[in-house]
């Protein structure tokens, strides 16, 4: 066998492997790693008696291409914030229907598109077949197209499509429960984000670098109450502040906090905040004064042992409701001090007060002054001047306010009776009467003891 013309490779092919004719044994050999296409080898028998005793033909050799197949992937669910990477696309391709060995193929990626067919970025197919998710990818779900090419037979190819699910993370906003002292009014109470409700974003405590805040309802004035003052939510920080002088009672802001990865992921949460009114104590009291026939008195303020908080009343505060006190002639006064007049009978009275605060009315406390007057004991004086200087004017008996009946009768030297009253209230002056000595008997009750007292009284006008 003489081989008259080799195979001639394929041009552009990738090697230049043909099929070989071995003249010695007339077997037909094919490389490894052949490229595809169509191999022609002429060769000559000869006779080996004969030597121009030959005969010419062709060997031809169709090198068949293996077929290859994309198989499609599903990859999933991914967490967008952290990202993630997929297996290779390559792991269930085929070539010649058997997995291939990537070794074999050459693998171009193509496009990445979300859902509307929109060309995106942060999806990477890797040069080994595997696809990385960047951290803060958009949860959806997305296809990668890629092609894979025997690298033996390069036209020989096969495109596939990769669908990876891109899930957005968890999201949890928590209610969140604050109270306060609404006349001071606080700055912050607490943050919706790490407050009392701690809100959630992928596992961990969500921060305004994850989330948005939006607030969705506004805290609503109490109805009645002195102003609109409300607690209000800081969309920008997360900060609940509460303005000072708010009135108590129960207030709601509702809010959401967004991801700001996926517009769509959000969660709703409420903050109730209850705004205290200030601690109102009114005391009793106990006073003590002594009978006075000629001055009104006045005590000591009924606020001066009261507490706001367990501190001292501020006038400015609160409101002073005197109660019906139990005699004419004692009075509150608007800073708290009692009033009581000239001549009021030594006694036990009561002075009924309530204290509320202006800002919340309704917060209240009650309590009474027990005031109890004195009389000294018993005095006659022996002298009057009604000269109408407003100084020892009338005949005033000292501690007789104490005895429950008063009879007084006023003779000259002569005997002869010039005044009597059977309900003697100190006010005889001696009308009508010319200066000098007169006589008094003064008859005097308490319960059904009697006393009996006599003596003389000057008047003296000049």
């Amino acid at each position: 066998i003489r081989v008259d013309a080799a195979a001639t490779p394929i041009a552009g092919a990738v090697n230049n492997n043909v099929p070989v004719l071995d003249a010695a044994t007339g077997k037909v050999s094919v490389p490894a790693m052949t490229p595809a296409g169509t191999y022609t080898i002429t060769y000559t028998i000869i006779d080996r008696i004969n030597a121009g005793n030959t005969s010419t033909a062709n060997v031809i050799v169709q090198v068949a291409g293996m077929s290859i197949t994309a198989v499609a992937d599903s990859f999933g669910p991914i967490n967008g914030v952290n990202g993630g990477k997929t297996t290779s696309v390559l792991a269930n391709d085929l070539l010649n229907g058997v997995v291939l060995a990537p070794a074999d193929v050459r693998l171009t990626p193509g496009s990445v598109k979300d859902a509307g067919g929109n060309v995106v970025s942060g999806i990477l197919m890797n040069p080994d077949g595997t696809i990385t998710v960047a951290s803060g990818m958009a949860s959806g779900t997305y296809t990668y197209t890629y092609e894979i090419c025997e690298l033996l037979n390069p036209t020989t190819c096969a495109t596939g499509t990769a669908t990876i699910v891109v899930t957005a993370p968890g999201i949890k906003a928590n209610d969140d429960k604050y109270t306060a002292d609404g006349r001071v009014g606080a700055t912050s109470v607490g943050n919706v984000l790490t407050g009392t409700g701690a809100d959630m974003y992928n596992g961990t405590q969500a921060t305004l670098t994850a989330v948005t805040i939006r607030v969705d309802a506004v805290a609503t004035p109490i109805t009645g109450a002195v102003n609109n003052n409300v607690p209000v939510l800081d969309a920008a920080t997360g900060n609940v502040s509460i303005p000072a002088m708010t009135p108590a009672g129960t207030y709601t802001i509702t809010y959401t906090i967004i991801d700001r990865i996926n517009m769509r992921n959000t969660s709703t949460a409420r903050v109730v905040v209850k705004v205290l009114p200030i601690a109102m104590k009114a005391e009793a009291d106990n006073v003590e004064v002594m009978y006075s026939y000629k001055d009104r008195v006045t005590t000591v303020s009924v606020l001066e042992n009261d507490r706001m908080a367990d501190n001292p009343i501020d006038l400015t505060q609160i409101v002073l409701k005197p109660g019906v006190v139990d005699e004419a002639g004692i009075y509150l006064n608007v800073d708290g001090t009692v009033t009581i007049d000239v001549g009021t009978k030594p006694g036990i009275y009561h002075v009924p007060y309530q204290i509320c605060e202006v800002l919340n009315p309704t917060n209240c406390s009650d309590a009474v002054m027990t005031i109890t007057v004195k009389a000294k004991d018993l005095m006659i004086p022996n002298v009057i001047t009604p000269n109408g200087d407003d100084k020892n004017e009338s005949f005033v008996i000292v501690g007789a306010e104490a005895y429950d009946e008063v009879k007084l009768i006023i003779v000259n030297r002569w005997g002869n009776e010039v005044f009597r009253d059977d309900n003697y209230r100190n006010s005889w002056t001696g009308t009508g009467l010319n200066e000098g000595t007169y006589y008094y008997i003064l008859r005097l009750k308490r319960g059904i003891k009697e006393e009996l007292h006599k003596g003389h009284v000057l008047i003296k006008r000049n």
